[in-house]
């Protein structure tokens, strides 16, 4: 190869640079002492014919196997003519190579993709003589070739194309050697401190010779190889093994060497049985990083072997280097040697083997070609490039691996029993089988930490025993016994687990011993070693033997972005391009000791894994009360029991949780224990970021997994103590940052596995749980730069330096925070940006080229957890982890993802047409898919929040303005990146997808825009029937998912689009420099969008549902959160979409509006919160419990409806029929006696057939109203009771007493005893008579409305009426005294004569029963004053008096009655009920008040958002959610606009009505106003005729009246005057 004399020239070039001292001179000495013992053919030339594969001789002379035509730069002088000293090299373009490397992959762009060797930049400040030295070296790769050669003299072809060698090895029987040559290569490249960029695209040669060795021919591989050359020409022996050709009956062995790159590719399989000597083999690879050589043998037995001698590759690292004609040049030589290598070799004779399968050996080595990808054995096909395929690759290639496959699934279906079954080895489920004793070592130890936590319990109380606990806290008893139910062991005869427990005699350790129990302190202190122990354990085994990864030196920022990517290579095994990152460098002894390791962390998940009934009680009794220390600062009971356990487990890592669940004395104790180990002390919390640094990803997907476990539930004890993990030995940003860095460099080279993105997610997830609960200081600490180093204040040294050096040290800030943008990612967020942008251009590269769903779903799953972890990260919000993610173009991702998510959906259900088994994978892929894009619109929703600013504060005014600023700014990006067509077809898209408009006829047509649409994203979408019946993912669930998609997508555009701030001059002036190539979309877009497509959609579900039907699904609400109004948006639940025509419902909120205390705003707003949070919610709930009942149960409102309507008929019926037919009046006769009152049977079967039907009616009435309400009733007023005795809370465990209750509440409805009332009446009616049905006509005046209030006014003002009557009937008995005393003779009434009772039982029931009606009537006509005062006084009191106060309640209070329910809808009508602004105030602001009580304000969309917010689990919910939610649980709704309104105060600010957009349907309503005033024209000026006309008669009358009255006033005085005359006539 001559490189001795390479090397020779190196170093005599070093030393007259006179840079070397003496120890650099003396050891060149040596080198050059031993280059010169090179052996002299190592130098011989070859000639242009034998190195020239394009002269007609190379064919034979490669025949001859000369040692001379290895290498084509054996000679100088014809190495210039093979490959040239490169004339003119002067920095070629890319494009000019595209030649030379489309001749190897025709079909791929290599547009600025092509290998590069760059020199890695130095890092420190070395001696002058390293970095001439290291200028010197670059100089061989990097400096034109003939400059290079006329300086220096060296050959160029050694320093830029590397080889790489690989030791002769020997494959025994079916053997293979895996050779990573992606590896070897990088740090060869280290030595020229080189670092190789887009290494997937090498052109590189492989070169070996393959030996066959058969049985005899001894152990010596050289002699072996030398004999084998002595008998070339010898007869070859056939081997024999007992094959399946029958007994007896020999069968010929078969041995093929293979050879395979990446893992997937074979690019070469020869058959080697009847090779003589040895064979050459020259392959032409690309981007070959993993390089596997493999022997098949028919007979796998280790007497038959296969030595590879030298094994070596050749590879082109920079092509640029070279002039593009020397590239081409070598890439064909490559290639014609590579045909040559594959090209099938001489049949020879064989008794054993037909001519077909000689004939199929020879095609099978042509049907091997020259690219890696072109080489793929199609599974479909009979051939592979137009070739046959023999049958010794189709078994190879072809069956056996479906054998294998089916084999494997066969096995794990009969011995495991897997679910989700996949095709072949399913290595995530075998890891996660466990062990029938790993299980028991678990429940074991569950049960112990639950006895244990029984203590912990008892202790944060601060109670002795159980049954302080009754007394002081009854209501967690329920809590105690479940805990306690959970840790009995059954195999204790006191229930107690063993592992809680000493031996206390002397028994034999296998002997049944005598064992009692340890005390409180020594339980605790027992479980924990257990688990601190096993914490060390793992950390220990887990690091044992291995090199930790090196991520401070990975991520310290000191150095750039190539040397960054250079140490990431160095740290992780993963970099080396291996398929199984961390394993490759392990032997079996280390994976043995990982999967042990990953057990026991499996043991610790277990341990924290939730028991959903202790959590359900847990939640009622101990969350929501004032020990736990969400509500209470002074509670230390931790929100569920997961987290209790987790910081009792935790007593070094969480800040407190040591003081709250573990006394001092124990955590010095736990701490011996690793004192005495001289170790540092571990819990499962440090752990996490411990593991961080593990090689393996498995190991780091365990821990991630257990962190998750920790932090499943918020606890910022637990969650602050991961901000103290900042150490070297366990950074957790840095090695957070790491394993961002490792899987980009994976993902770019398409190197990275399952495990990889398992991985990611997992961590990730951890990510979202750090900032779970939106805390501030965590968003903060994910959100900062890991890269500053901390300064060291006694290093610290002063420079010298004027004025002038502050601004240049400014300069340099800048430049470094410009750099820092440019540069790599510095922190967390930055990373999810990056990663998103990543993996979003990687799947829409994919589609240009083939649909194929490989991948796709964990793609999806990656890009769905990295949305939700960029939620958390924002929501809150944090203005500075929005804003850096605003400034990457994240919105931009999300129109990215719109539009990869419909191509991929188009082109896979074309691609399942074809192909039937990929379905099911299509519709996980499918549901995933959705799944990412719910996960993106949330998020982009929470780049809208609002931090919560409080006017006392003294910087309110710069708090303000600050984020009036962020959030124009946030809408001015989203309004320029965020496609608003792409936006308004998704609502209409997926609204039709959904079950809204499952039906034709509710189907949103949208109408064809001029707009382009290369990316079918405003296409029409049908759902095939297939997937209609699809069960894995069921028809259902893919309407919610859309629906959900819709629903987000409207909010978004709304949330846009109608933001204030977007109407202000601060959002004109702000001005934003978009990407280059990125798409600006402006006001203008917006508006069209809106006009075309959104108002489109609004206006045909209004005309085919109705104005209010939106918000049944989606709900929108405005809240004061501060000092600000804030907007928010939610998916209406689905109990209010199911039940959306439910007249229950409906009923309730009528109700609701005559309930509610109405005497102030304030008032108001607490009565109806309190009404919806105590009886809506759970009403709702309850009624969509019930739609899960079996017919009729699950329609139980309709039936309801239905039995009350026609109990009103047949009542009607029934009454009218006895009015006209019933006969005979009154009778002394049995009213069981029906016959004699009608005059025939058909009267009476007719009666009796509407009396049943109305019986049965009022029976089925009742028992559906008992199914809807008084389970719900019951449930409810227990929870009361609850709340108001919690004293006598345990009572309720007594069967008896809580039966009791439960019938006091159940017969205590009013409701249901008016039911029953109806239903009694209705049975006494049909089997006693008729007549009783005449009660239940007072059910038709209850469904009246004016006669329901006349009744209730009755029923209301009861008590006051019998209060009333019992005063008169007092009145009537001192009446009677005092007549028994003053009178003589008795007095009867009107109606009857009861002089003449003769006891005062008598004439009191007499005067009760007449005394109301008429006075006292005497049977003398003579009156005294006796009589004329008593029937007097008799007469003003009782009868006058007493009547018309009863009467005068009666009507008051029906007269109030009508005037609340008027002044309720007055109010309703003229006022808004949340904000309590009159029609008036607002619409002099200008704001519609229809509109504004429909849209903004409507009050039910307040009440579903507090059942939302009910039914949503928190940890889904955004910032201002979860500051509702605190506000309710502290029973506080100052949240509520009252005599508030965005409309209103956005009008306000300036200038929002002047530039108010007119909307198309807002010119209908004005044209059809003119229009309907145009059509009453006419009309009014009849009407003004008439009215012309009916003045003018009234003025004649008038004017008529006049002279009837002046003479009427002539003749009265003239009447006058005759009276005068007359009087004066009679005087005189």
């Amino acid at each position: 190869w001559g490189v001795d004399q390479e090397l020779s020239r190196v170093i005599k070039t070093i030393l007259s640079l006179g840079l070397c001292n003496s120890q650099e001179r003396a050891a060149a000495k040596r080198c050059l002492i031993r280059l010169g013992v090179g052996l002299q053919e190592d130098f011989q030339s070859m000639t242009q014919g034998d190195g020239d594969p394009d002269n007609p001789d190379y064919v034979e002379n490669q025949q001859g196997g000369e040692d001379g035509e290895d290498d084509i730069m054996a000679d100088e002088g014809h190495r210039a003519d093979l490959i040239g000293l490169h004339r003119g090299f002067v920095g070629q373009q890319d494009e000019e190579y595209q030649e030379a490397f489309q001749s190897i992959r025709p079909l791929k762009d290599f547009g600025g993709m092509l290998t590069e060797a760059r020199r890695i930049p130095a890092t420190t400040q070395g001696i002058k003589q390293q970095e001439v030295l290291q200028d010197f070296m670059n100089e061989l790769v990097q400096m034109p070739d003939m400059e290079l050669a006329d300086k220096l003299h060296l050959d160029v072809n050694l320093w830029r194309r590397q080889q790489i060698k690989h030791m002769t090895f020997l494959l025994k029987g079916s053997q293979e050697r895996i050779w990573h040559v992606g590896k070897e290569l990088v740090q060869q490249l280290k030595g020229l401190n080189m670092d190789l960029k887009t290494g997937e695209h090498l052109l590189q040669e492989f070169r070996c010779e393959i030996h066959v060795i058969r049985p005899g021919d001894g152990k010596d591989i050289a002699k072996a190889i030398e004999k084998e050359e002595k008998k070339k020409q010898d007869e070859v022996p056939i081997w024999i093994g007992d094959g399946t050709s029958g007994k007896g009956q020999p069968t010929q062995n078969q041995l093929y060497f293979e050879v395979e790159v990446n893992g997937k590719d074979v690019v070469y399989l020869r058959n080697v049985t009847q090779d003589r000597g040895r064979t050459k083999v020259s392959l032409q690879l690309f981007g070959c990083h993993q390089l596997t050589m493999r022997s098949r043998c028919l007979f796998d037995t280790f007497e038959f072997q296969l030595a590879v001698t030298n094994p070596r590759v050749v590879a082109l690292t920079s092509p640029k280097a070279f002039d593009p004609e020397v590239v081409l040049r070598a890439a064909k030589v490559s290639h014609k040697r590579h045909e040559l290598t594959t090209r099938p070799a001489a049949s020879t004779a064989n008794p054993f083997e037909d001519d077909e399968e000689d004939e199929g050996l020879q095609e099978e080595v042509e049907g091997v070609t020259a690219g890696a990808d072109a080489a793929k054995i199609s599974d479909f096909a009979g051939t592979a490039d137009g070739k046959k395929i023999s049958p010794v690759r189709k078994v190879i290639h072809e069956l056996m691996p479906k054998f294998t496959l089916k084999v494997i699934d066969l096995l794990e279906d009969q011995c495991f029993n897997f679910e989700n079954q996949s095709k072949g080895l399913d290595e995530s489920l075998l890891m996660a089988t466990k062990e029938e004793e790993h299980l028991e070592i678990i429940a074991m130890l569950n049960k112990s930490v639950s006895f244990v936590m029984l203590d912990v319990f008892l202790d944060k109380l601060e109670l002795d025993s159980v049954d302080m606990l009754v007394v002081q806290f009854p209501s967690m008893v329920e809590v105690y016994n479940r805990i306690r139910e959970d840790c009995m062991d059954d195999e204790e005869y006191d229930d107690i687990p063993r592992l809680l427990k000493k031996r206390i005699d002397n028994g034999e350790a296998d002997e049944e011993g005598v064992y009692e129990v340890l005390n409180a302190d020594e339980r605790r202190l027992k479980v924990q070693t257990w688990i601190m122990r096993l914490c060390h354990a793992i950390r220990t085994i887990a690091f044992l033997g291995i090199q930790k990864l090196d991520i401070l030196s990975a991520t310290d920022g000191e150095d750039d972005e190539h040397d960054d990517e250079e140490k990431e290579k160095e740290a992780v095994d993963e970099l080396g391009l291996a398929g199984k990152a961390g394993e490759e460098g392990a032997g079996s002894a280390e994976l043995t000791m990982w999967a042990a390791c990953r057990a026991l962390l499996n043991v610790l998940q277990e341990l924290l894994n939730r028991n959903e009934e202790i959590e359900e009680l847990w939640a009622k009794a101990v969350a929501s009360s004032q020990q736990c220390n969400v509500n209470n600062t002074n509670g230390k009971m931790n929100l569920t029991f997961v987290t209790e356990k987790a910081t009792f487990f935790c007593p070094f890592g969480a800040a407190g949780a040591g003081s709250s669940g573990t006394s001092a004395s124990i955590v010095q104790k736990l701490k011996a224990f690793f004192t005495e180990a001289q170790v540092p002390e571990v819990d499962p919390l440090m752990l996490v970021s411990l593991l961080l640094y593990h090689p393996q990803a498995l190991m780091r997907l365990e821990a991630f997994k257990l962190g998750c476990r920790i932090l499943r539930d918020p606890n910022i004890a637990l969650q602050e103590a991961y901000r103290n993990h900042t150490s070297a030995e366990m950074h957790l940003l840095k090695a957070m940052g790491f394993q961002f860095s490792t899987f980009e460099v994976l993902y770019k080279r398409a190197t990275y596995t399952d495990n990889h993105i398992d991985m990611m997610a997992g961590m990730l997830k951890l990510i979202q749980q750090l900032c779970e609960g939106h805390l501030q200081p965590l968003q903060e600490f994910l959100g900062s730069d890991y890269t500053v180093q901390e300064l060291n204040i006694f290093s610290a040294k002063t420079l010298p330096g004027t004025d002038d050096d502050d601004d240049a040290k400014a300069t340099k800030g800048r430049e470094d925070e410009d750099d820092k943008k440019s540069g790599p990612p510095t922190n967390i967020v930055q990373w999810t940006s990056q990663m998103i942008h990543m993996i979003l251009d990687s799947m829409l590269e994919a589609q240009n080229w083939q649909a194929s769903m490989m991948g796709r779903e964990k793609q999806y799953e990656l890009v769905q957890q990295l949305f939700d972890t960029a939620a958390e990260l924002v929501q809150g919000p944090n203005l500075d982890n929005q804003r850096l993610l605003m400034e990457a173009g994240i919105c931009s991702d999300v129109n990215r993802l719109w539009v990869i998510a419909r191509i991929d959906e188009f082109a896979f259900r074309g691609l399942i047409q074809d192909n039937e088994d990929l379905f099911d994978s299509w519709m996980d892929l499918l549901r995933v898919m959705r799944n990412a894009e719910v996960s993106a619109l949330r998020f982009v929703l929470s780049l809208l929040e609002e931090l919560e600013l409080n006017e006392d504060d003294n910087d309110f005014a710069a708090q303000q303005e600050e984020v009036v600023n962020h959030k124009t700014t946030t809408l001015k990006r989203m309004i320029q990146e965020l496609w608003p067509k792409a936006l308004c077809d998704k609502i209409i898209t997926h609204w039709n997808l959904s079950a809204e408009g499952a039906d034709p006829q509710f189907e949103i047509s949208l109408e064809e825009d001029d707009e382009a649409d290369n990316d079918g994203l405003g296409e029409k979408v049908t759902r095939p029937p297939r997937e209609m019946l699809c069960q894995t993912y069921t028809l259902n669930e893919q309407y919610e998912d859309c629906l959900h998609i819709c629903g987000l997508c409207y909010s978004l555009f709304g949330a846009v689009y109608s933001a204030p701030e977007c109407k202000t001059p601060l959002f004109r002036e702000i001005n934003i420099e978009p990407p280059d190539d990125a798409t600006v979309y402006g006001m203008i877009h917006w508006s069209s969008a809106k006009t075309k497509a959104f108002d489109q959609f609004l206006d045909q579900i209004s005309k085919m549902h109705g104005e209010k039907y939106l918000h049944f699904l989606f709900g929108q609400v405005e809240i004061v959160r501060g000092s600000r109004l804030q907007r928010l948006y939610f998916m209406v639940p689905q109990a209010i979409r199911a039940l959306k025509n439910q007249s229950l419902v409906h009923k309730w909120q009528e109700d609701c509006l005559v309930q509610v205390d109405r005497s102030s705003p304030e008032a108001q707003i607490d009565d109806f919160a309190d009404l919806v949070n105590g009886q809506y919610i759970s009403f709702v709930q309850n009624q969509h419990f019930l739609l899960e009942k079996p017919w009729p149960f699950n329609i139980a409102g309709e039936v309801i409806d239905f039995c009350i309507k026609s109990s009103m008929l047949t009542t009607s019926i029934i009454n009218m029929i006895l009015v006209c037919v019933y006969m005979g009046s009154y009778s002394t006769k049995s009213i069981l006696e029906q016959q004699s009152h009608y005059p025939n049977h058909l009267s009476v079967y007719s009666l009796s057939l509407f009396a049943s039907v109305h019986f049965c009616l009022s029976l089925l009435w009742l028992s559906f109203y008992v199914l809807s309400y008084s389970g719900w009733i019951i449930e409810t007023q227990v929870d009361e009771w609850r709340e108001a005795n919690p004293r006598l809370t345990p009572q309720l465990n007594n069967t008896f007493y809580r039966l009791s209750l439960q019938a006091k509440i159940f017969f205590g409805d009013k409701q249901l005893l008016y039911t029953l009332f109806l239903l009694i009446f209705s049975f006494l009616g049909l089997f006693v008579s008729f007549l009783f049905n005449a009660i239940n006509t007072i059910d038709l005046c209850m469904r009246i409305a004016i006669l329901a209030k006349v009744i209730e006014a009755i029923t209301v003002s009861l008590e006051q009426v019998a209060g009333t009557m019992l005063l008169g009937f007092c009145i009537q008995y001192i009446a009677v005294g005092a007549g028994f005393l003053i009178f003589g003779t008795g007095y009867g009434f009107a109606d009857q004569d009861t002089a003449g009772c003769a006891t005062l039982l008598e004439c009191l029931r007499a005067h009760f029963d007449y005394g109301f009606r008429s006075a006292p009537v005497w049977h003398s006509a003579k009156l005294t004053y006796t009589r004329f005062g008593f029937d007097y006084i008799y007469n003003l009191v009782i009868i006058l008096i007493m009547a018309a106060i009863i009467s005068g309640i009666i009507i008051d209070t029906f007269a109030e009655l009508r005037e609340e329910q008027k002044s309720i809808e007055d109010a309703m009508k003229s006022s808004c009920f949340i904000c309590s602004l009159s029609k008036s105030e607002l619409e002099r602001k200008r704001v519609k008040f229809e509109q504004h009580i429909l849209k903004d304000h409507y009050m039910w969309a307040y009440a579903r958002f507090l059942l939302y917010l009910d039914e949503t689990d928190p940890s889904d919910l955004n910032g201002p959610e979860s500051y509702v939610k605190q506000k309710i649980k502290e029973n506080n709704m100052g949240f509520f606009p009252i005599a508030r309104c965005i409309a209103m105060e956005s009008s306000d600010m300036g200038e929002e009505h002047l530039e108010r957009g007119v909307r198309v349907k807002d010119l209908d309503e004005f044209k059809e106003k003119i229009n309907s005033m145009a059509n009453d024209s006419d009309s009014m000026i009849q009407s003004e005729r008439g009215m012309k006309a009916d003045l003018k008669d009234l003025r004649e009358n008038i004017m008529q009246s006049s002279t009837r009255i002046q003479n009427l006033q002539t003749l009265l005085m003239a009447d006058e005057d005759g009276d005068k005359k007359k009087k004066k006539k009679k005087g005189g």
